[in-house]
């Protein structure tokens, strides 16, 4: 799908309005000028005129949106007459529903945009986007109003690659009624992944005792990522794009994650034919066929309205392991960018409005992203009239230590690295943990020795 949206505050008065008062408007807007009746410019008009400020002349802001998903086409539209009550003299030209091949080509063409939203791994395009912090300093937003994991994972070799607008965590959804039926008590934002385990094997005998065959299960760890979940609990790189992640938990987390359904028989394997893992299991946690699962920000609005039972959520479990406590959340950001080539002053006010009050208390509410502005982060919770999760900050508290995946330009070879290592340990038993682990950090090392070589 492709649109282009030509957004000015005309078209949000909807053309209603007489042509007089039209007329009245775009004077106001300095778009034409408008005179008096004859007699009385006659009367009124004194011999020498004053000279009067002429109106800024708004050329409008070129936006692309990289993104064919219906429901961001949509969200970006709505944001668009909240921005225009602000800003009623802004002209954004939104290029909507566009493929993450349109922005290469419109550079090669000559015709960059000056605003881009590209949703994921901004570092890609890093020599192509201006340094946003003077941006935000510049506009009155204090940077330290931010949550601080997507100041980092949007900052590349010291520039800060977009202003951040919003961001996605991770957390354990859990259904309160198999809990108290299997008699135990529900976890807690300190609850430990080995009690989720312990838990999940009673529950999945409980869920199906009397049965000849499994057909509901403790826990669900397969239905969401498990092959990024280990490097967002042992870290990702550093602030110098070095390899940091601590091998020891990462391996520790894939045997737990294999674990859940190979030995343990607490949760479904990936091929698992008697539950649904499509839809990072949206629909079986909906249909009761799981007791927990592993769930991202975007899970929350299609559980609630699917779930029939009560249900909540948790911060990401701790792990216990070398005597200490570790913990960690996946990060998707949310951002958008000035390109380095824009001289259009009003593309500033564009992207950093996305990350004031008016924006992310609007965005909480809607339960479209978390907030990235920290003191509008109590926008986000459930609706009155569907309490579930009643928890849901939970979501925000993890944002504090969330890890933003591999901030690299090289972030396509990091994800494969995993895909071609990780994910196969996990779907067949070709590969051992450690030799899966072994080949996975080998590889990223690689990817990183390559890029600094093609970029020295």
């Amino acid at each position: 799908m492709q649109s282009t949206q030509r957004v000015t505050r005309r078209r949000l008065l909807g053309g209603a309005a007489a042509a007089g008062a039209a007329g009245l408007f775009l004077a106001a807007c300095g778009q034409v000028q408008t005179a008096g009746a004859p007699m009385e410019q006659a009367e009124e008009a004194p011999q020498e005129e004053a000279a009067q400020p002429e109106a800024m002349e708004h050329v409008p802001v070129v936006a692309l949106l990289i993104s064919q998903r219906e429901d961001t086409i949509q969200k970006t539209e709505d944001t668009l007459a909240l921005f225009h009550e602000e800003h009623p003299d802004v002209l954004i030209d939104w290029k909507l529903g566009y493929p993450p091949g349109e922005l290469p080509a419109l550079l090669a063409a000559g015709t960059p945009p000056d605003v881009c939203w590209w949703g994921v791994a901004p570092h890609q395009v890093a020599d192509i986007v201006r340094d946003h912090r003077p941006i935000l300093a510049a506009h009155g937003l204090d940077i330290n109003d931010i949550v601080e994991p997507v100041i980092s994972g949007n900052t590349w070799q010291g520039k800060l690659l977009g202003v951040p607008y919003g961001l996605n965590t991770t957390s354990i959804f859990y259904n309160r009624d198999h809990f108290d039926a299997a008699g135990l008590n529900p976890p807690t934002d300190d609850t430990t992944w080995e009690q989720i385990m312990e838990d999940a094997e009673v529950l999945t005998a409980h869920l199906n005792q009397g049965q000849e065959t499994t057909t509901s299960w403790g826990i669900s760890t397969s239905s969401y990522i498990p092959q990024y979940m280990p490097f967002v609990y042992g870290g990702m790189l550093d602030a110098d794009g070095e390899l940091a992640a601590d091998r020891e938990i990462v391996l520790h987390m894939v045997r737990m994650i294999k674990d859940a359904w190979a030995k343990r028989q607490a949760a479904p394997g990936p091929n698992n034919e008697n539950v649904d893992l499509s839809g990072f299991a949206i629909n079986a946690f909906g249909n009761q066929q799981l007791s927990q699962v592993i769930f991202g920000t975007w899970g929350i609005v299609p559980t609630r309205d699917q779930a029939q039972f009560a249900f909540d959520s948790i911060e990401p479990p701790y792990l216990e392991i070398g005597g200490g406590r570790t913990r960690g959340a996946f990060m998707g950001q949310q951002e958008h960018f000035v390109l380095e080539s824009s001289t259009n002053p009003d593309a500033e006010v564009l992207v950093v409005w996305y990350a004031q009050p008016t924006h992310q208390e609007w965005q909480g509410r809607e339960g479209h992203a978390i907030p990235v502005h920290i003191p509008s982060q109590h926008a986000f919770g459930p609706p009155a009239d569907n309490p579930h999760p009643a928890n849901q900050l939970s979501f925000a508290r993890s944002a504090a230590y969330a890890t933003p995946f591999w901030p690299h330009p090289a972030y396509s070879k990091f994800t494969g690295a995993l895909n071609t290592h990780i994910r196969p340990h996990f779907q067949e038993d070709q590969l051992t943990a450690e030799e899966a682990v072994d080949n996975a950090f080998t590889e990223l090392e690689q990817v990183i020795e390559d890029w600094k070589k093609e970029n020295a």
